[in-house]
């Protein structure tokens, strides 16, 4: 053992404290969990349709969507979704629930392998260190590899120093569930291996051959189920691990030595100086450890490695450290903390470790100032990654497009239209009865390229997918078309109810991982039954009439007008609008463009289409209501020839109407929202 305890008087201040521990580990893994990370990432989503399937009677001992995954943690998403519906947090508070757990599992590991400070100071870490905290956040399986793991070195330690056969029968339980949970977990079988080796050769632990044959059948006998499919499938067993391997040419590029030297540099620098640059398993290239927690590590790594030979839990960390590390160190872009999370939670022992030695040395001086300074230094790496996650990572845009949050909203958005499922507001979906007289139809690229779609929006009657070119027939009043924006949607528009009012909005943005500027995902088309025969305000040309329009400052600076036009026959040519404040005659600002952010320009509009366009008008200097001009009509682009604007009675009034605006105020009113529109119908 390192050294005495740390102070510890009695078992009531050391339950004390792994309580506290438990509490600061389930605040960090459980605070906002239903909004950080944003969005669901495609790979969860593939774990809640899983679920989803589970919860229908469909019972798989592997998962062979989505290059094939263990089920030990999507059958535990499926029990959360059971109970909470087709949210991301049902997904997510799986992983929060054993991330927590390992903390606890952590300190019995660490209490078997030494002493019960080492155990302490590991689960302490283990509960504030920013890898462990954003894995527990994010709804995939490695999750559970780490509580498996340690709950399996807890009971193999427990075993070699009671040579109880019950512990044996215990730890060989364990070492096959490991297999159920993440691939990483295949190499606890060449770690058992070596371990079994390094005892036999340095005669530690005095092992009974007999309860060491136990513990292996044991093994080999839960692995079974897995191993048998792993025989009649192995290709798909092994689909993954093959495709990201530095042995595939397709990821070395031929030059094999070079990419496994890469690799090794990469996940020995990972817990001290850069980590994983993938922002869904860390804040892109933070390592591990802090500059202060890696000091530790360092020292904690040197204590193992003068330890090893004659110290069997030296030894076995040592092993398991360097075993699991294999995961990431021979797969393409190293260090990989999904791949690489099987040395959690051994990893946290080292830093326990080297704590305990530097609160020896200062000890012997002065033991007031010992406890201060190991609490300090728990206290700032417990500070660093919180403000790293809930302030740096979670809320940054970078974590929106990797999480593909745009998808989420989007789900979000028809689930409120529609009255059912996750309404993005609450813990929990409620799939009721949806709103009577209302549809959506949403472009298949979408439904298909997204699978938090497909999770997130409950299968409903009123809810669907639009195949390419199809012009669907719509039944209800109100009705929302949802299609990508990048392709041809005439056909679709044409479903578009007749004669009624049109909202259309550009949604959320999408980037992907290898891209640097982000794209706009959807355009929603939003129609509702639009007012009976208004009176209109003026006419241009003889097919589109202004219905009304609303003129509100978003600040003194910026004006946002609303315009309502008719189609009162077929428009044949895309016109563009124009909103020109005129000074002295001359244009002192504006904004020209097709109308409704051109998703739903002049050459689509039918009879009866009510379009509601909404523009935005920066004003250099501010308005002169005395001698300023607001101005709108339509132009052709090609030839600028505007269109010859009409009064109610049929009078001309040039190639423009002139639009009454009102000086702001020092206090602007709010810009227009749509439930003060005269015209909303929501």
């Amino acid at each position: 053992m390192i050294a005495s305890s740390l102070d510890l008087k009695s078992r009531w201040i050391e339950i004390a404290l792994l309580a506290f521990i438990l509490v600061v580990a389930a605040l960090l893994r459980l605070y906002a969990l239903d909004r950080y990370p944003p969005g669901l990432y495609r790979d969860e989503a593939y774990n809640g349709l899983d679920a989803l399937a589970v919860l229908e009677g469909n019972t798989p001992l592997f998962f062979e969507a989505n290059n094939g995954r263990e089920p030990l943690f999507i059958y535990l998403q499926a029990l959360s979704v059971a109970l909470l519906g087709r949210t991301p947090f049902a997904l997510r508070l799986p992983a929060a629930v054993l991330g927590s757990l390992t903390v606890l599992s952590t300190y019995g590991m660490a209490k078997a392998l030494f002493d019960r400070r080492i155990a302490l100071l590991a689960a302490a870490i283990a509960a504030i260190t920013f890898w462990a905290v954003n894995l527990s956040r994010v709804g995939l399986r490695p999750v559970a590899f780490p509580l498996l793991a340690s709950l399996f070195l807890w009971q193999w330690a427990t075993a070699l120093h009671t040579q109880r056969l019950r512990h044996f029968v215990v730890a060989g339980l364990l070492a096959g569930l490991t297999l159920y949970t993440y691939t990483a977990a295949r190499m606890s079988v060449p770690f058992i291996v070596l371990f079994i080796v390094y005892l036999w050769v340095s005669r530690s632990g005095g092992v009974r051959r007999g309860h060491l044959a136990i513990f292996v059948a044991v093994a080999v006998a839960t692995m079974a189920p897995l191993g048998l499919y792993f025989l009649i499938r192995g290709l798909e067993f092994f689909a993954r691990p093959g495709q990201v391997s530095i042995f595939n040419p397709d990821i070395n590029h031929g030059d094999l030595w070079g990419s496994l030297t890469r690799s090794v540099v990469g996940a020995l620098l990972m817990f001290t100086t850069q980590g994983d640059f993938i922002p869904r398993h860390n804040l892109p290239y933070r390592p591990v450890f802090d500059p202060l927690m890696a000091l530790f590590f360092l020292v904690g790594i040197g204590w193992v490695l003068g330890n090893s030979r004659r110290s069997w839990p030296s030894a076995l960390i040592l092993l398991w450290t360097v075993t699991m590390l294999l995961p990431t160190l021979l797969a393409e872009g190293a260090p990989h903390f999904l791949r690489g999370s099987g040395v959690l939670p051994v990893v946290f022992v080292y830093p326990a470790l080297g704590m305990a030695w530097a609160y020896d040395r200062v000890r012997a001086r002065s033991s007031t100032i010992a406890a201060t300074l190991l609490g300090a230094s728990l206290v700032i790496s417990a500070t660093l990654t919180s403000v790293d996650y809930f302030v740096r990572h979670a809320p940054s845009e970078t974590a929106y497009f990797n999480f593909e949050t745009g998808a989420s909203e989007l789900a979000v958005e028809i689930n409120r239209f529609l009255g059912s499922g996750w309404d993005g507001r609450s813990l929990w979906a409620d799939e009721g009865q949806p709103y009577p007289g209302r549809a959506v139809y949403l472009a298949v690229r979408l439904w298909e390229n997204f699978p938090s779609m497909r999770y997130l929006v409950p299968a409903l009657s009123s809810f669907h997918v639009l195949e390419g070119g199809e012009t669907p027939r719509v039944s209800v009043s109100r009705a929302l078309f949802v299609l990508w924006p990048f392709e041809g949607n005439r056909a679709a528009l044409r479903g578009l109810p007749a004669s009624s009012l049109l909202r259309v909005r550009a949604g959320a943005l999408e980037r992907g991982d290898l891209e640097k500027s982000p794209r706009l995902l959807y355009v929603a088309y939003e129609a509702s039954p639009a007012p009976r025969d208004p009176q209109a305000i003026a006419r241009f040309g003889e097919a589109i009439e202004l219905l009304d329009y609303e003129i509100a400052w978003v600040d003194l600076t910026q004006l946002q007008v609303r315009l309502v036009w008719r189609a009162r026959q077929e428009v044949e040519r895309d016109y563009t609008v124009f909103v020109h404040l005129l000074r002295d005659g001359a244009v002192f600002a504006q904004v020209d463009g097709p109308p409704a952010q051109g998703y739903y320009g002049t050459g689509l509009w039918r009879p009866g289409d009510v379009i509601e366009d909404e523009r935005s008008l920066a004003l250099a200097e501010p308005l002169n209501a005395q001698t300023d001009r607001l101005v709108i009509g339509f132009y052709l682009l090609d030839t600028l020839e505007r269109l010859p604007a009409f009064d109610v009675r049929g009078q001309p009034l040039g190639d423009s109407l002139n639009l009454d605006v009102v000086e702001p105020s020092a206090h602007p009113a709010e810009a227009i929202d749509e439930s003060d529109a005269r015209w909303s119908t929501s």
